[in-house]
């Protein structure tokens, strides 16, 4: 952060959202790293954060972005497929409670 901050200058740094918020994201660690605020599980949730710097590859590279679209064009399959399996289940269990009874031996 230092270094693009000292290579784009403060202005060319602020203008891109990604910088700021990369920036936030260190300083928050930083503050983390040396306990400033001790006890406080909040603040360690800005590590999550630090994942979120990953969407930043997707404006970047072209084949990120189309495999990230893909698996959300999944989705909806991806949930009826869940359903299909849970009701398989239910299915089953019913069966096993009328074969079995209200226990299952289990030898």
């Amino acid at each position: 952060m230092v270094l693009k901050l000292f290579g784009l200058g403060l202005k060319e740094y602020l203008f891109d959202y990604f910088n700021i918020f990369d920036g936030t994201i260190v300083i928050l660690s930083i503050l983390d790293l040396i306990n400033l605020f001790p006890g406080n599980a909040q603040v360690t949730v800005f590590r999550a954060f630090r994942l979120l710097r990953i969407f930043k590859l997707i404006n970047q590279i072209p084949q990120v972005k189309k495999l990230l679209v893909t698996v959300v064009n999944s989705l909806p399959a991806l949930s009826n497929l869940g359903f299909l399996v849970v009701l398989f289940l239910f299915i089953y269990a019913l069966i096993a409670k009328q074969v079995y009874g209200d226990h299952i031996l289990l030898d």
